[in-house]
């Protein structure tokens, strides 16, 4: 039998999801450039792309905070940039591939746009040292709420035993994508912050000595 609180959460993550993704389809082209521009200045001037070589990052979809405009800007630095890409035969598994300028993209069976997967030019999860992830909902915490596949939650689950090892896990959003509180399940795995047009939200979650 569930547990009733269990699916109390899972009903309003749902609704969390539904009402969020919804204001978020509504962002005009002007309202989502703007806000995403401010993002990345956030984050650009948090030294994070500064400190970090290896940095793992999304190609936006359905409104999600546009962050190609930063790649560039990795480039020149001499950083490396990953995507996401579902494992075509494992269906809950995902691959960090390297994207380099130019390279041919591909759409998923979720009609995204990926890399196309070589097993010669993925990263072990451990070896990346800046994760930045999109999501729908998060709070003052950076507790966050995804899309509801888990991909970030398996492909990074070492960190709830190791919570220092491998990288830093960083959330991108828009102000309005954030809530009073989110009840966590224990699989899911901390971010280390949540970045918005606004501010910086550092988690509260507890970091071990590995």
């Amino acid at each position: 039998m569930a547990n009733p609180s269990q699916t109390n959460n899972k009903n309003q993550a749902y609704e969390l999801r539904r009402r969020i993704k919804q204001q978020r389809a509504q962002l005009s082209a002007i309202e989502q450039f703007d806000l995403s521009f401010a993002i990345c200045a956030q984050l650009s001037k948090s030294s994070l792309l500064l400190k970090h070589t290896y940095i793992a990052a999304y190609l936006p979809d359905r409104g999600e905070v546009q962050i190609t405009q930063l790649f560039e800007q990795a480039w020149r630095r001499g950083k490396h940039i990953f995507l996401p890409v579902l494992d075509p035969i494992q269906k809950h598994k995902m691959h960090f591939v390297e994207y380099r300028r130019g390279d041919p993209l591909t759409t998923n069976r979720f009609g995204m746009l990926e890399p196309i997967l070589g097993y010669r030019n993925t990263i072990p999860s451990r070896l990346l040292s800046l994760v930045l992830c999109p999501l729908v909902a998060f709070d003052k915490q950076a507790r966050r709420i995804g899309m509801g596949g888990g991909f970030y939650d398996r492909h990074f689950a070492f960190k709830q035993q190791w919570p220092n090892a491998g990288p830093k896990l960083v959330g991108l959003a828009y102000e309005f994508q954030k809530v009073e509180h989110i009840e966590t399940a224990p699989w899911d795995v901390p971010l280390d912050a949540v970045i918005s047009e606004q501010a910086i939200y550092a988690s509260d979650a507890p970091r071990k000595n590995c």
